[in-house]
């Protein structure tokens, strides 16, 4: 039986919160809906509305996407409130599959992507969208079905595999419109844009096959502001053994074009590590191209404090060994001047 964990991932949704009074105030939960296949989940006591793949039902003793005929105290699809205060819901509903807003993240085999299709596109965009398959890693094909590029932008989007790590993307646009991945847990989809001349796309992706059937429990987040800075990493819930984290950090999915002005990331304090590496945790930058910017590992560089900066955004590629207890650390991120960078 195939359990679809939304511990650890976002099913059909995006990270757009807002105040949820049942949340706690720190870290990350889940919570039941009154709709058995929809649930909350909440970061740092906001709150966003998801929804189970596939008719599933969010289960609440297993924070799981599981059968309707396992969970129980569901009747006719719902569940009698769990408390009398009624947590906020978003407004928009994304059809079941389809992302259309920079940082959302979908837990899928197949699906599409489509951002600004037929509508202008603004100069200096920087868009990501996050997928992370459900059957484990997969042969697949991404498909760039429609798209208005201008020929300031002809290869507008990168595709990248995540596979426990980050190599060459394929980059999609007038030239070329096909990216087939191999053994890939997941993908990281980038649109970046120079001119304001062009219109979206629309981006479609398929499963293949099915390599290895493995689950690698693991986020797949964006951050396109400063709101949850400073971030525990791992998160609150990577309770396994083994954790493959992908994280993305933007501002505002934008290029920053202010003078003396970037997006900096720290990285400090991890600690609890053993006498063997259990955990490295990968840092790249992405400008016009991805930029591979060093290794982090425990307990080599254990309370060490790591600063990084770009104009675009970063990556960071979490993985987190057979060893218990998990290492635990804080990242932060703020747009800063020159002046203020490195005080």
């Amino acid at each position: 039986m195939n359990l679809y964990s939304i511990i650890l991932v976002c099913v059909f949704g995006s990270f757009h919160f807002s105040m949820g009074e049942n949340c706690p105030t720190e870290g990350i939960a889940y919570l039941p809906h009154s709709k058995c296949s929809h649930f909350y989940i909440c970061l740092n006591g906001e709150s966003a509305e998801m929804v189970c793949p596939f008719s599933l039902y969010y289960n609440p003793e297993t924070t799981q996407c599981d059968f309707p005929e396992i969970v129980s105290g569901c009747s006719g699809g719902t569940r009698p409130p769990i408390t009398s205060t009624e947590i906020p819901t978003t407004t928009t509903e994304l059809p079941p599959g389809t992302l259309t807003e920079c940082g959302q993240s979908i837990f899928a085999d197949n699906g599409t992507i489509q951002y600004k299709l037929n509508e202008n596109y603004d100069a200096g965009e920087l868009c990501v969208f996050m997928i992370q398959f459900e059957s484990g890693f997969l042969n697949t094909t991404f498909t760039l079905e429609n798209h208005g590029f201008g020929d300031l932008d002809s290869e507008a989007i990168a595709v990248y595999k995540c596979d426990g790590e980050l190599g060459l993307p394929t980059r999609l646009g007038s030239h070329t419109q096909k990216a087939n991945l191999t053994g890939a847990s997941g993908a990281i989809v980038i649109f970046r844009t120079t001119s304001s001349s062009g219109t979206g796309f629309k981006l479609s992706f398929k499963r293949n096959a099915i390599q290895s059937p493995e689950m690698r429990p693991g986020s797949y987040v964006v951050f396109n502001n400063e709101t949850y800075s400073p971030l525990n990493i791992p998160l609150s819930n990577d309770t396994h053994a083994f954790v493959q984290n992908h994280l993305v950090f933007t501002s505002d999915s934008k290029i920053i074009s202010e003078p003396d002005t970037f997006l900096k990331l720290s990285v400090t304090g991890f600690g609890n590590a053993g006498d063997e590496t259990s955990s490295i945790l990968m840092v790249y930058s992405f400008e016009t191209g991805l930029k591979f910017e060093r290794n982090i590992q425990w307990p080599s560089d254990d309370g060490k404090v790591f600063e990084f900066k770009t104009r675009g955004l970063f990556i960071l590629v979490h993985l987190q060994f057979e060893t218990l207890p998990i290492e635990t650390g804080m990242v932060t991120w703020e747009k800063v001047s020159t002046q203020k960078a490195f005080l």
